[in-house]
């Protein structure tokens, strides 16, 4: 790849949409088991994939600024303990 494709791509404008969704954070988090709940309504003029990915996003934003640290594998995150008493996720 030349230069000339190289700035042909980095000027080009982005396909990918904002880390940092419009949509107001009114979600519940239980990040120790990596869910988020959204009790907004959803009406027929939303798109259900575009409320998905911004609530996915938000909940991807929430795990990237919990405190991390490196290890042989890699950086991983400490998650949090559990903050909803008796709720048990099923895991196989």
């Amino acid at each position: 790849m030349d230069q000339e494709q190289v700035q042909a791509i980095l000027s080009a404008p982005s396909a990918y949409r904002s880390a940092i969704p419009e949509k107001p954070d009114n979600l519940q988090y239980d990040v120790h088991n990596l869910i988020a709940f959204d009790i907004a309504p959803i009406t027929e003029n939303d798109n259900l994939l575009e409320v998905s990915r911004d609530n996915v996003q938000l909940l991807v934003n929430k795990v990237f600024a919990l405190p991390s640290s490196m290890t042989e594998s890699g950086i991983v995150v400490d998650l949090p303990a559990a903050n909803i008493p008796g709720f048990l996720l099923p895991r196989a």
